[in-house]
């Protein structure tokens, strides 16, 4: 980083900069903007920030760590919430802006914008961490507060353990194919064993006596393939972990294929079964599994998804990773395919302890009809489930849902990511694609129990669905329609022939904000596009909750399709925002982007944007689930996902100059000033 001394400057007086390096041009920026690098020794005037950690008991690599922030010693002006009320403003209207002191990136996703591979930095009031290698670091938080031009800072310092000292000599179990006598890499003081099915009866073998206070971890001989049938319950480890060691591949857990739905028999590669850990709840189990590929039998290009309760799938594999027990698990560096339902599943609802789920650098592909992963933890205030720098991309040969089921449950994948419930929720650094058209690409508090969650959801490619984005879809079966903070910051998405809107907000207290969402030229199907951001409301809540934010601003939403390729009913272009039934008092719109070049009303107020493209679409069309025939004509042309950044002589340009504005664009990067309109500022 070079710094800049700067002589000669009294009080009051301000400066702007224009940097020019190699034929791209910077600025101007006020100086206020970079008073952390301009004057690095200058007092913050926020006030006191701290930092909240949560920790695992193990604290070894790869290690999950959970961050807050405390407020209650800060001095900025947007007001904290009053006794009892769940919205709080200051997540949504301050800039959190954290580095994690390590130096790591996601390869896994295929599709990221460069800016957003680097896992060690994030944003947003909740975040997680993983770790991977041992050592001490140093997390950095900066707070600001655009309106005021206030700001705060803090550090923590942390160690995570090596796992060679916690899982030393004997805790460590070597296991290889039976006949593979080479145990080369393998730790000092390792057990070594041999066997081809990895089962409940292996697993228990080795399971100290004090299962609660012996960390034990089995490692899995790289290149090697096994037979996965991992049960955990109460007699396996309490403190466990499940990886690799040596050179090459990953190990190869090949899941069971005997699913037989008469005989109640479902083939999953590992199952934590509610006695895992006990039952009293005193003691939350912790499970890492890391470094392995986990296969299954599915092939979404020439089995489609039955529809549930069908005996249609019996000999298939159901799932990599099912978790039914409160527990502590990080998942990470991981691959999964061949799964008929879900890929991971973590549900422990009904519990009200402190429970954790991370999925983290994993890849999931050929993956079935039951949400790739799904999950929904306690209503505890610090329990958490994330999900970072995954690609969740269905195989393209996939088809889609069946449109002649009553609850359109077979076919495809349903949405990737599926969270249900808890009070605090993580998606950043994913990449996004599937083939269901009556699916998102995420859904987010899906069922929510309890108000005033946190979910932080930033910096994720996604492609195709009914949505891109579903918040609070359904509600109306848990609580309803509630208020939360959610925030929304930064998405690149490309829709579909069934896309009905880039978010699907069903409940209050949420930011949307630099979100590029473009809806290609092609027919629809099922449906056609209906805005933006529609706003449902379920149930029947009170003024109070229907009139809490949902302020969408800094957004580009781009309509390719013509008025023939929509709904014949549909107006002459297509409306920002739609509420259906016209309940939500609270929703605010504001610095947006709208082009709809095509429509018999055409929207080109915001013309030129660049045509330039980000990457091809991966859809290829509508695929029956019934032959695995290719409709083409639903297939976006090539040229659909374009960057539609403003070009010299776009309106956007410094047109945001009231209301809400973000402080970045989606690169992370601050706005100048006066910051554009939509997502993208001139590059």
């Amino acid at each position: 980083m070079q710094r800049l001394k700067l002589l000669g400057l009294g009080a009051g007086d301000s400066f702007s900069l224009i940097s020019t390096q190699n034929g791209h041009v910077a600025g101007p920026m006020p100086a206020a903007d970079w008073q952390g690098v301009l004057a690095p020794d200058a007092a913050p005037t926020g006030g006191t920030l701290t930092i909240v950690p949560d920790r695992t008991l193990l604290a070894c690599a790869p290690d999950s760590v959970r961050f807050w922030v405390d407020l209650s010693g800060t001095d900025f002006d947007t007001p904290s919430p009053a006794p009892g009320e769940a919205y709080d403003a200051r997540l949504h209207r301050l800039i959190f802006l954290w580095d994690f002191g390590d130096s790591s990136s996601w390869d896994k996703p295929e599709r990221l914008l460069d800016g957003w591979r680097d896992s060690g930095v994030a944003k947003g009031p909740f975040v997680s961490h993983v770790y991977k290698t041992p050592g001490s670091f140093t997390v950095s938080l900066l707070v600001l507060e655009p309106a005021s031009g206030k700001w705060a800072e803090a550090h923590l310092d942390l160690t995570v353990a090596d796992p060679g000292n916690s899982f030393a000599g004997s805790n460590t179990i070597c296991i290889n194919p039976t006949g593979d006598s080479d145990f080369s890499g393998a730790p000092a003081g390792a057990r070594l064993a041999n066997a081809d099915l990895i089962d409940e009866a292996l697993i228990n073998a080795y399971a100290p006596a004090d299962k609660a206070g012996t960390p034990t971890r089995y490692l899995f001989k790289r290149g090697a393939s096994y037979t996965s049938d991992i049960l955990l319950r109460s007699s396996a480890p309490y403190m466990m972990s499940l990886g690799a060691y040596g050179s090459g591949d990953r190990p190869r857990m090949m899941a069971r294929t005997d699913t037989n739905k008469a005989a109640k028999i479902r083939a999953r590669a590992v199952y934590v079964f509610g006695t895992f850990g006990g039952l009293n709840g005193t003691f939350i189990p912790e499970l890492r599994i890391h470094g392995l590929n986990f296969l299954g039998n599915f092939d979404p290009s020439t089995t489609a998804t039955a529809p549930r309760g069908s005996a249609d799938l019996d000999g298939i594999s159901v799932n990599g990773i099912l978790i039914q027990k409160y527990i502590d698990i990080l998942i990470d560096d991981c691959a999964f395919s061949g799964f008929q339902r879900s890929t991971i599943g973590f549900n422990v609802g009904g519990f009200e302890g402190k429970v954790h789920c991370h999925i983290n650098d994993c890849a999931l592909t050929d993956f079935g009809g039951e949400y790739p992963i799904i999950g929904g933890c306690s209503e505890h205030p610090r329990s958490t489930i994330c999900a970072t720098g995954n690609s969740l991309v269905q195989n393209t040969g996939a088809p889609t849902t069946y449109d002649d089921q009553g609850d359109f449950s077979g076919g495809s994948s349903k949405a990737p990511i599926r969270f249900d419930h808890g009070q605090n929720m993580y998606v950043a650094g994913n990449d996004f694609f599937h083939t269901d058209m009556r699916q998102p690409c995420i859904k987010v508090q899906n069922s929510p129990k309890a108000e005033g969650s946190i979910v932080n959801l930033h910096s994720n490619v996604m492609e195709f669905g009914y949505y891109l984005i579903d918040i609070g879809g359904n509600s109306s079966k848990a609580i309803g329609t509630s208020t939360h903070n959610i925030i929304v910051d930064g998405v690149v998405g490309l829709g579909g022939y069934s896309t009905r809107g880039i978010v699907l907000c069903n409940l209050t207290g949420a930011t949307v904000r630099n979100v590029s969402g473009i809806i290609p030229a092609t027919p629809f199907y099922f449906t056609d596009t209906w805005a933006f951001v529609v706003t449902e409301n379920k149930k029947t809540p009170g003024a109070a909750v229907l009139a809490a934010p949902i302020e969408v601003y800094n957004n580009t939403f781009c309509v390719l399709r013509s008025q023939d390729q929509q709904y014949s009913g549909s107006p002459d272009s297509v409306p920002f925002h739609r509420d259906p039934g016209g309940d939500f008092t609270g929703v605010v719109t504001q610095n947006n982007v709208i082009h709809e070049p095509a429509m018999d009303a055409p929207v080109t107020t915001y013309a030129p944007l660049s045509t330039e493209l980000f990457w091809p679409p991966r859809s290829g069309g509508k695929r029956s689930p019934v032959d695995f025939s290719l409709d083409t004509t639903y297939a976006p042309p090539s040229d659909s996902w374009m960057r539609l950044v403003p070009l010299p002589g776009s309106a956007a340009l410094g047109a945001a100059l009231s209301g809400l504005a973000a402080y970045q664009d989606p690169l992370l990067q601050p706005r100048p000033e006066p910051p554009s309109a939509g997502a993208w500022e001139a590059e």
